[in-house]
């Protein structure tokens, strides 16, 4: 436990010496929970179908200063009440910058410096992790119809218990978005990831390095008053094998943090949203993704390779309803949400040519989100 606490010493250190001019100001203190209970008819999304109820609650506290300067705490825990095992708990400092500009501040750069740390329980301990990161990213609105934006993010994930899996990632990203006369919004975009795993040991014949693109578009459609359609597609291309599959795919228990650089594939989701005044809102959602898992070697149901590497198929539906208790902001005339509670259901279906991994799952979630 010594790593993190160094770790969080140490970027509380720079924050003090980052902004002292402005911790001299007067500060506006922001603070936020969230409660979160889910039930899943499938925690592992496998054909064990395990059940379970869950309890997620996140908390933030954070200090903003001259308007555009933030540092603070955010922490999230989650518990679950079949299954111990799973109970983790995740933690992050962070000092955020966000400058802006323009008429309306239509313009920003967002700079963000953070130090995150999840910890798991011991049977997986291999999750556990600790990752200083820094996002820069560019947004700008040239005219009130066009709008661009840039961002580059590096992370160093420093894995305590498993030291194969520590990595140095990059990632770039670009999107680019049109207004059209006729209330319509075309965003399409692109992004690129980069991971090298820095810590393999010089006998260890697996691939050091993995690569991912996407490519997608997004549409927006205002319908009749407060409705709007909403619609996406993306493209995946993760080059070659995974470079983790082959170490994790050999262990008793496999586990690995994210979905990043596992898959290639297509995304496709279509959704409608209405509002009703400016408390409700109400909407559905379908998403199909077709995903193909490079080095993932499928089984049949006497669990014998097929010859053939992982494809799944995943069909999901949701369905939300939100009410929020709004109070309108000092000196203006926008509503912001004080207290905000969320009901959602969703189905999802997953075929897949491995035996394991052909399942579905019901999940039926109630939120409650407040800010102080």
């Amino acid at each position: 436990m010594r790593r993190p606490c160094t770790a969080y010493a140490f970027l509380l250190t720079i924050l003090a010496g980052l902004a002292p001019n402005e911790m001299s100001r007067a500060a506006d203190l922001v603070a936020e929970l969230d409660f979160q209970s889910i039930a899943n008819s499938n925690v592992f999304l496998d054909k064990s179908a395990e059940w379970d109820l869950s309890l997620d609650t996140s908390a933030e506290l954070g200090l903003d200063f001259a308007s555009y300067w933030s540092l603070g705490y955010s922490g999230r825990l989650r518990a679950y009440t079949r299954h111990a095992e799973l109970l983790s708990h995740w933690h992050e400092l962070y000092l955020f910058i966000n400058p802006a500009w323009g008429e309306d501040g239509e313009n920003e750069l967002t700079a963000e410096l953070s130090v995150d740390t999840l910890r798991n329980q011991d049977d997986y301990a291999s999750l556990n992790v600790l990752q200083p990161s820094l996002l820069l990213k560019l947004e700008m609105e040239p005219e009130n119809w066009f709008r661009w934006s840039v961002s580059a993010r590096t992370a160093y994930r420093w894995f305590y218990d498993d030291r194969p899996s520590i990595s140095a990632d990059a990632w770039a990203r670009g999107q680019v978005s049109f207004t059209l006369p006729t209330r319509t919004t075309l965003s399409p975009r692109a992004a690129g990831g980069f991971r090298f795993y820095t810590h393999t040991d010089s006998a260890d014949q697996r691939d050091t390095r993995d690569q991912q693109f996407e490519f997608g578009l997004h549409f927006s459609q205002a319908l009749w008053r407060r409705a709007g359609l909403q619609a996406d597609y993306a493209y995946l291309l993760t080059p070659g094998d995974c470079g983790i599959l082959a170490q994790k795919l050999t262990q008793a228990q496999f586990s690995y943090l994210g979905e990043e650089f596992l898959f290639s594939g297509h995304a496709v989701m279509v959704g409608l949203k209405q509002l009703f005044g400016r408390s409700i809102a109400a909407g559905a959602d379908l998403r199909i993704e077709e995903r193909a898992y490079p080095g993932w070697a499928a089984v049949d149901g006497n669990d014998l390779l097929t010859g053939e590497d992982r494809h799944d198929l995943r069909l999901t539906t949701r369905a939300f309803f939100g009410y929020a208790v709004l109070s309108r902001s000092e000196g203006r005339s926008a509503y912001i949400p004080v207290v905000n509670v969320r009901l959602e259901y969703s189905y999802l279906r997953q075929w897949s040519n491995s035996d394991w991994y052909d399942a579905s799952a019901h999940v039926v979630g109630v939120s409650l989100w407040g800010a102080w």
